[in-house]
């Protein structure tokens, strides 16, 4: 061997003994983010991810609620709604704008009464046409934030919608996000 081959390889054994001894030394930071869990539900045909440790509620209208913990900064819920349709409703004639208006009022008439629209913008769902509102003004004295992402999906309307207060605002919008993300059709 020569003396360059010999220097060679000194140089790639004390390489590799470097990476040996820095990956002992490497540990994983914990993750910060919570597992997620899959809720499904056959009957609406509808698959997505939420937030694990957000706990169940129960809505008048909604198939699925959560709520952010109770030890959590801020204030934030999570749901989904799939209205039934009236027989004078034409199928296919639904458009994620006129599922605006109504949401608007309706927010308007019984949560956030003084809602004003801060976006209104398209978004991409797979097989959807899917518009994201945000909303924003005060319940019950308190800053109140609603974005609600309307889906017109096989001639039914799935109306997912996060609800928070300005410390929460961070946390609903992700668990949105993330859900929305995430949905498989059925």
């Amino acid at each position: 061997m020569t003396a360059g081959n010999r220097f060679c390889v000194f140089h790639v054994v004390a390489v590799i003994g470097l990476v040996v001894i820095c990956a002992r030394g490497a540990t994983t930071a914990p993750s910060t983010q919570p597992d997620s869990k899959t809720f499904q539900n056959a009957a609406v045909g509808i698959r997505f991810k939420y937030p694990a440790d957000w706990t169940p509620v129960k809505a008048a209208t909604a198939v699925f609620d959560i709520a952010e913990p109770a030890d959590c900064a801020g204030c934030a819920s999570l749901c989904l709604d799939v209205p039934n349709l009236p027989p004078a409703i034409f199928r296919g004639m639904i458009t994620p704008a006129m599922v605006e208006n109504g949401y608007v009022k309706d927010l308007r008439k019984h949560q956030i009464h003084d809602a004003q629209v801060n976006e209104s913008i398209e978004l991409k769902v797979p097989a959807s046409n899917a518009r994201r509102l945000k909303c924003s003004g005060h319940e019950d004295g308190k800053v109140a934030i609603d974005v609600a992402v309307l889906i017109v999906h096989a001639d039914r309307i799935y109306i997912f919608s996060c609800d928070s207060d300005d410390k929460g605002y961070a946390n609903a919008r992700k668990a949105l996000d993330d859900a929305v993300a995430s949905v498989q059709w059925r």
